[in-house]
């Protein structure tokens, strides 16, 4: 405490210092330079040890019209954000990691005891469910929207995973998730980059293997990493077991499809982000598309990371209350996905990925 009162004491005698020695320039030609120092010791002495007060801001304007300008001496003060702002911030994030941890507890590995049998099994949903308004007969006559914030194609680069599901509809999703953005007038708020290559863990540019990521969407404040789904919907629930995804429709409780591995590309390709923008707010997650049966239900469902699956209309309506990205280019996130959507292949020589 001592130590933080001298440090106060010395920013606070050169703050009185250098405007008390201006003062004495402008009305004594510079007669009384020799009494500024020690007047300033003295002032910032009394100031922090006699009335327990240091400066938080010196100009006039901040004084007259913001107010708060002295606070206590020993108190540690982030201009940003208030104590009880803080102390909040704090016991939210402490919550956060507490309620990540219990739903990482209940995803943990469970004996093949646990599995989920089905009797039956189905190839789609029996019904309906909820009816969105970006099922894909909804989006079918909207063209694929362009934009000056748009980098890239939506669906442009479909990876072998995607090739290989039997249930894909090709860029579909993609294209329809694009067309959700415009319909809701959000694509022109934020900047989005489309199938571009996952940047390498140790060189920043794209790997070698043709795996890309679905879409990056810029925020003034977070970089979504996003993983899109177009998979069977309509009146269905998912829920996971050892990171495997399983479709269960509602009315009959039968299994829809059979289950699916949900693998850990989402996961890669955020810590990579991550790992070489470190100062911007990188958040990974997977949006689940709707088909003409609607969306889906999804039961507490997190890919491998805990990371977040959540419906189309969720998502958009959490990008409502997001501020427009940087257009001038200077916050994190506008850096990060500017510099993501310049990635090309390169070539690698080894798969350390």
């Amino acid at each position: 405490m001592v130590m933080h009162k001298l440090f106060q004491v010395i920013k606070m005698s050169w703050m009185f210092f250098w405007r008390l020695y201006l003062v004495s320039i402008v009305i004594s030609a510079g007669r009384l330079n020799d009494l500024v120092l020690p007047v300033a010791v003295i002032l910032a002495v009394v100031m922090v040890f006699a009335l327990n007060k240091t400066v938080l801001v010196w100009p006039i304007a901040r004084m007259v019209f913001r107010g708060t300008w002295l606070i206590p001496a020993d108190q540690t003060y982030e201009p940003s954000e208030s104590r009880d702002a803080r102390t909040r911030r704090i016991s939210e994030a402490r919550k956060n990691a507490e309620a990540a941890a219990t739903r990482e507890a209940k995803r943990s590995v469970r004996p093949d005891s646990e599995r989920p049998v089905y009797a039956e099994r189905v190839y789609t949903a029996t019904s309906n469910g909820k009816i969105t308004g970006f099922e894909p007969r909804n989006l079918a006559s909207t063209p694929v929207p362009t934009g000056p914030f748009m980098h890239g194609k939506p669906g442009g680069s479909i990876n072998e995973e995607i090739k290989n599901d039997p249930d894909s509809v090709g860029a579909l999703g993609d294209e329809n998730f694009a067309k959700a953005l415009q319909k809701t007038h959000l694509l022109n708020r934020f900047f989005t980059v489309w199938s571009k290559p996952t940047p390498d863990l140790r060189t920043g540019f794209g790997n070698a293997y043709g795996w890309t990521t679905d879409c990056v969407l810029a925020t003034e404040t977070t970089l979504y990493v996003i993983d899109l789904k177009f998979y069977k919907s309509g009146n269905v629930r998912y829920h996971t077991f050892n990171n495997l995804l399983y479709c269960e429709d509602i009315p009959t409780g039968k299994e829809v499809g059979g289950a699916k591995y949900m693998t850990q590309g989402i996961q890669k390709a955020a810590e990579a982000v991550k790992r070489h923008h470190p100062e911007a707010n990188v958040v990974p997650i997977v949006v689940f598309m709707p088909t003409d049966k609607g969306e889906a239900v999804l039961d507490d469902v997190y890919w491998p990371g805990n990371i977040p699956a959540v419906n189309l209309t969720d998502f958009l309506k959490s990008l409502e209350n997001q501020g427009d990205f940087d257009r001038s280019y200077s916050n994190p996130q506008a850096k990060a996905a500017l510099r993501l959507s310049t990635l090309i292949p390169t070539k690698r020589d080894d798969g350390d990925y």
